[in-house]
């Protein structure tokens, strides 16, 4: 006689959410010249800078594209404690890594904050990105 299903989460959710999560790490290094903490801190940039672009389904679905990125007019700049607090890292270490992007033309400090300028958002690189995060994001689905 087949038992009844577990109530609960499952270990096989867990094993298929850390691969979805080592998945989009391994995508978010690659895109920063293979440091994967960058990679998160140009995703959390990039996630506040059209945080309130979710709000709106019509501007959200019109810059939905691959090419169609938000243009820089609509993104709000991020201060860096803001980003430093979003992902619970200190705030020093988030300020060096911006402006060492910020260097490397991967992100564009301004005086309101910092954002991630729509040129660095279309290039090859981003596109791998995105369709590496789109495939994980089937994947975990299904």
């Amino acid at each position: 006689m087949a038992s009844a299903p577990q109530s609960g989460p499952s270990p096989a959710v867990g094993r298929l959410a850390a691969e979805f999560v080592l998945d989009f790490l391994r995508s978010a290094a690659r895109v920063s010249e293979h440091d994967f903490i960058d990679g998160v801190i140009r995703t959390a940039i990039l996630n506040a800078n059209v945080r309130h672009i979710a709000a709106e389904p019509e501007t959200s679905f019109a810059y939905a594209g691959f090419n169609t990125p938000l243009p820089d007019g609509m993104r709000r700049p991020a201060s860096i404690n803001a980003i430093a607090g979003s992902l619970d890292l200190p705030f020093e270490t988030v300020r060096r890594r911006i402006h060492a992007l910020a260097e490397r033309d991967m992100v564009l400090e301004t005086r309101d904050g910092v954002i991630l300028a729509q040129r660095q958002l279309v290039t090859p690189q981003m596109q791998v990105f995105a369709q590496s995060n789109y495939d994980a994001l089937l994947k975990l689905y299904r």
